[in-house]
């Protein structure tokens, strides 16, 4: 699978401690391999169409678009960045 970076993405990640960078670069080369993997609990991001998230971990997210047999990494953060997805009008 390919994956396509946002500038978003990229400034969201550079702000990450660098533990969870670490962690993240692991998750995201598991993304690209299998979308499915139990770890990444990937699922739709509700009220937000095309719009999916999987989990860095406990407290982190990482939010991307699919489309075909490409990703598209939005952003990564904590789980606030969900909860705005979440709270903004339809």
């Amino acid at each position: 699978m390919h994956e396509e970076i946002t500038a978003c993405f990229r400034e969201s990640y550079a702000a990450l401690p660098p533990a969870i960078q670490q962690v993240a670069t692991r998750k995201i080369a598991l993304l690209t391999q299998n979308l499915a993997h139990p770890s990444l609990n990937v699922h739709r991001v509700r009220r937000a169409h095309g719009l999916w998230e999987c989990a860095i971990t406990f407290r982190y997210r990482l939010l991307f678009e699919r489309d075909g047999a490409s990703i598209r990494l939005i952003e990564i953060g904590t789980h606030t960045i969900i909860d705005h997805v979440h709270h903004r009008k339809s």
